[in-house]
């Protein structure tokens, strides 16, 4: 069994603030980012563990899984859209479980004189049969040369350290690189900072192409917050363990002390029983009065939520249903011109307020006095004295 490839990775962590600023990367870990740039589409969607970040792609590969055979052409095959090989023009650390090949460079020829296909070596010429033309270089392609090997080149240099950022942006490693990330991040307490080696393998990988599809904090979803997800993990373990182990010792005594209680109760019987009658009769109140009142309750007048007529009513004693009409009789002429008062018969339901301000409302006049008295036929006669401002007989001209 071959044994899998692992990468060693030193990490800058601010334990305060529970993120890693940025890591020292060797060419390994920098030829494994860059390598994930030519991944097929196919190769992430079987790899990542999170579906809804592709779920379009993800419906597309599922139906290309769930097709029949009977449908594809027989020499074509399901794997080449499944499980494509990614093949690279360098070689990288294979820590996502994936057949890597990579490419070489070859000269191509092809016939100037007739249509034949191109061609891997031009040793001889064209190989079709009465043609006698030359053939000439058309371009430099790559082919697939043989499964990647750790070891070899890679794509950048392995002179120097390279800083990968918590976002993954990657850059040379200087002091002075060093000192513009620190200065960046804010931090004021040094003593917080620690340096922490991480080992990388097939399951960090896959973590790291996770998180790299959603997350601008890679680094510190993979190398922390996993670890910060666990602990909690073991704490809610132990805290359920407790509770259960509590809820059983809670039962067991509630039922020794139910026991217990159960022996009281036969002792506290039989003392009873021994002493004489068990049962008390309840006293009965003493009443010393021979009327009995019943409480008085809270009595709401009626405020109904909608009139029970649609309609309001007419005010039925308006002004002119007060005043019916003036008396002209000479005893009533001689009361305008001695007493400056004018006489009326009223309806009899109207006192001497309504009167009052019937007749100021129907003749704009103010009134010093009402006097009213009840006829020997029934009706009801009003005497109105204005005030010295108005002649009674000049209004009695105008009505």
């Amino acid at each position: 069994m071959a044994t899998s490839t692992v990468i060693t990775l030193k990490l800058l962590v601010d334990k305060k603030g529970q993120r890693v600023l940025f890591a020292e990367a060797g060419k390994d870990f920098v030829d494994f980012l860059f390598s994930l740039l030519v991944l097929p589409v196919a190769s992430v969607i079987r790899l990542v563990d999170n579906r809804d970040m592709v779920s379009g792609l993800a419906k597309i590969y599922q139906s290309v899984s769930d097709l029949n055979n009977d449908y594809i052409q027989s020499d074509k095959n399901k794997d080449v859209l499944l499980k494509p090989k990614s093949w690279l023009p360098f070689s990288s650390p294979d820590l996502l479980s994936n057949e890597r090949y990579k490419y070489t460079s070859v000269v191509f020829y092809k016939c100037m004189n007739c249509t034949n296909g191109l061609l891997a070596t031009s040793s001889r010429g064209c190989p079709e049969r009465n043609c006698y033309g030359t053939l000439s270089t058309i371009e430099d392609r790559y082919v697939l040369k043989s499964k990647v090997d750790a070891k070899d080149g890679g794509f950048v240099k392995g002179l120097v350290s390279y800083m990968v950022a918590d976002d993954l942006v990657v850059s040379p490693m200087s002091a002075i690189s060093n000192i513009i990330s620190l200065n960046k991040f804010n931090i004021k307490d040094w003593g917080a900072l620690e340096e922490k080696v991480v080992h990388i393998g097939m399951n960090e990988g896959l973590l790291l192409l996770n998180h790299s599809l959603i997350s601008k904090t890679v680094l510190t979803d993979v190398f922390l917050r996993q670890v910060l997800v666990k602990d909690e993990n073991m704490k809610e373990l132990i805290d359920r363990s407790y509770t259960f182990c509590l809820v059983i010792l809670i039962f067991v005594t509630a039922d020794v002390a139910k026991k217990g209680d159960a022996k009281a109760q036969a002792l506290k019987t039989a003392k009873a029983v021994k002493t004489g009658s068990t049962f008390k009769k309840k006293a009965k109140k003493i009443r010393t009065k021979v009327t009995f009142h019943r409480p008085k309750t809270l009595k709401t007048d009626r405020n109904p939520k909608y009139p029970r007529i649609s309609a309001p009513p007419r005010n039925k004693l308006d002004h002119y249903q007060i005043l019916k009409y003036p008396l002209t009789t000479e005893s009533a002429m001689k009361k305008i011109e001695d007493n400056n008062t004018l006489v009326f018969i009223v309806d009899i339901r109207a006192d001497k307020k309504k009167i009052k301000a019937a007749v100021k409302k129907m003749y704009d006049i103010q009134t010093k006095k009402v006097n009213t008295l009840i006829r020997p036929d029934g009706t009801k006669k009003a005497y109105v004295r204005l005030t010295p401002d108005y002649d009674a007989l000049d209004v009695a001209n105008k009505i």
